[in-house]
């Protein structure tokens, strides 16, 4: 399946132990979709592309950007 909704490069993906796919991207936005490949969400706010992505204990998602921030987020 093909999973579509950045409009620009995807730099990165992550896969949360609950099957959950997340990828960022240098449109600035972190997308979560599930196993199965619908879109969730988007989650905006970082002022630059994405280029990390780490899925944390504790339901925490964590996103690095060129923007020189790590911001995160709560998986639930």
């Amino acid at each position: 399946r093909r999973l579509e909704g950045h409009t620009a490069w995807v730099t990165c993906l992550a896969v949360g132990l609950d099957g959950t796919v997340y990828t960022a991207s240098r449109d600035q936005t972190i997308r979560v979709w599930s196993e199965d490949g619908a879109h969730i969400r988007t989650l905006i706010g970082h002022g630059g592309a994405v280029y990390a992505l780490a899925v944390g204990l504790n339901d925490k998602l964590f996103c690095g950007s060129i923007d020189t921030t790590i911001q995160v987020w709560s998986t639930q």
